[in-house]
């Protein structure tokens, strides 16, 4: 198993001192051989500048969650990443509360290896070549629960 939990900061182009990419700290003795091997960037989820480095090995899966609180309740964010060894499948789950009660997402994406580094990178809003390049995810399910819905019968 890769250690993963170790986090890296390095300072970005502009050294202004911001903190724009995260990479995980990989061993890479236990990453040998011929096994397939998925390296991407995704986006903090908490701050949408900052990255994570994932690199899964076929077979891994790696997790992210998030969680804090709003003016109108709470909200939760979870993202896992496999690989299957051809392709990286995205599980997403946010959950929160709002004036209206709760409400769940639930997503499914996936990306073949080859294209890992097919959208061009974002940064502060807006597209930015000099970013890492992220994956071209394809939806393969999405779906909502509306607990306030369900509730009164809808």
């Amino acid at each position: 198993m890769m250690d993963l939990e170790t986090i890296n900061y390095v300072n970005n182009p502009e050294n202004d001192g911001a903190t724009r990419y995260k990479a995980p700290s990989v061993k890479l003795a236990e990453v040998r051989g011929e096994a397939p091997v998925a390296r991407f960037f995704v986006y903090d989820y908490s701050d949408w500048k900052p990255l994570h480095y994932v690199v899964l090995a076929a077979g891994e899966s790696r997790s992210f969650h998030y969680k804090g609180d709003h003016e109108e309740g709470w909200w939760s964010h979870s993202e896992t990443y496999e690989f299957d060894g051809e392709s990286v499948f995205q599980y997403i789950h946010s959950d929160g509360t709002d004036c209206d009660g709760r409400l769940e997402h639930f997503s499914e994406f996936h990306c073949a290896v080859s294209n890992l580094d097919e959208m061009i990178g974002w940064y502060n809003g807006r597209e930015d070549v000099s970013a890492p390049r992220m994956p071209g995810w394809d939806r393969i399910d999405s779906s909502q629960r509306d607990h306030r819905a369900e509730a009164a019968g809808y």
